[in-house]
């Protein structure tokens, strides 16, 4: 989940004593968890673990959790003072928007497969239910804030769009854009105990090229995408929505050097990706260019109203953060560091005894 709220720092003068050897941080009225802080850093912490030298690794480790343990801490404050005011109808519209948020998750990092992301949130020791109770706090503090601040804002007046557009000019280049439908085959779909990876691929090869086969001989691209593809968007006829080209995941970047080369309406043969084969039609390309200044100032009126919105939204989050209790956080970072992954012991060679 996206973080909602700008980095603060807890005032000193708010830290209680706590109870010692408790790992839990009191904030206000509710409590946060060691699992909490680390949740949402394990993934990476184990991958620095593994790659940093201790002292680096531990630094940084001590940056990241009190991080985390600030942006957590504030989060709560502003959950307690969003939630006083939520109706029960809000409370369903941001329940709907949790769902269709996962779902999104799901789509773009898992292919679309649940199974794959309730894995990977059980590695983390999270469940569905968790989850999705992180989403719908995290949106409603969002909603929370931008209904409290985004209208106070005044619109900007044209001279300072034109000194912001001067000063900015590189962010209104926009990268070619495409829109495609896809047909793919994971090796992964056609792997089971009695094949290796290669027997896996190969068999992958030769479904694709079935569909290949339908597609030359006249069959719609659509229902051969039904047909064949694994992809999520197979019931669609694997229709994409526009993109970016290169702004995909690193798997379809095969995908995208084939669209770089193709004319809308056209086909391509069987693409080889790293996980993959791909049939792609490239059904509309956007040439790379540059927004004018009258075209811009759309855009740049909302990019100057979000910065005015988040130095009113900061300055609320410290004066809440002023005010809020915040107890037992010496001993809860303390926790917290105790239970972060640890690198691994190295054993240096000369210290390994001598053998003859």
């Amino acid at each position: 989940v996206a973080e909602s709220i700008p980095p603060c720092t807890m005032p000193a003068t708010q830290l209680g004593p706590g109870t010692i050897g408790s790992p839990v941080l009191f904030v206000n009225k509710d409590v946060l968890t060691v699992n909490d802080i680390l949740t949402p850093l394990r993934e990476q912490l184990e991958r620095d673990a593994a790659r940093l030298p201790p002292e680096e690794y531990f630094g940084k480790l001590v940056r990241t959790v009190r991080r985390e343990i600030d942006r957590q801490a504030c989060l709560t404050v502003i959950y307690q003072e969003a939630h006083k005011t939520l109706t029960e109808e809000q409370d369903k519209e941001i329940l709907k928007h949790a769902d269709e948020e996962i779902q999104q998750i799901v789509n773009l990092e898992f292919g679309g497969r649940h199974a794959k992301f309730e894995q990977q949130l059980r590695e983390r020791g999270l469940s569905v239910a968790e989850f999705r109770e992180k989403t719908r706090r995290d949106l409603l503090v969002r909603s929370f804030l931008a209904s409290r601040f985004q209208a106070l804002t005044e619109h900007p007046s044209r001279t300072e769009l034109k000194k912001y557009y001067d000063e900015h000019a590189d962010t209104f280049f926009f990268p070619t854009r495409a829109r495609m439908s896809l047909i793919q085959v994971r090796f992964d779909t056609m792997h089971d105990r009695t094949r290796t990876r290669t027997q896996a691929k190969e068999a992958a090869r030769q479904k694709i090229e079935r569909a290949r086969e339908e597609l030359v001989s006249g069959v719609p691209f659509e229902a051969v995408a039904r047909a064949y593809s694994d992809d999520f968007r197979a019931a669609e006829g694997g229709r994409w929505d526009e993109f970016a080209l290169g702004s995909l995941r690193a798997r379809y970047e095969a995908v995208c050097d084939a669209l770089k080369t193709m004319q809308p309406g056209q086909v391509s043969p069987v693409v080889e990706g790293s996980d993959a084969w791909f049939i792609i039609r490239c059904d509309a390309i956007t040439p790379e260019r540059r927004k004018t200044f009258e075209e811009a100032q759309p855009d740049i009126a909302k990019r100057i109203l979000d910065e005015k919105y988040a130095e009113m939204q900061e300055a609320y989050v410290r004066e809440r953060m002023a005010r809020a209790v915040i107890a037992n956080e010496q001993e809860f970072f303390q926790a917290v560091m105790l239970a972060a992954p640890r690198p691994p012991v190295r054993t240096s060679l000369s210290n390994r005894p001598a053998t003859r």
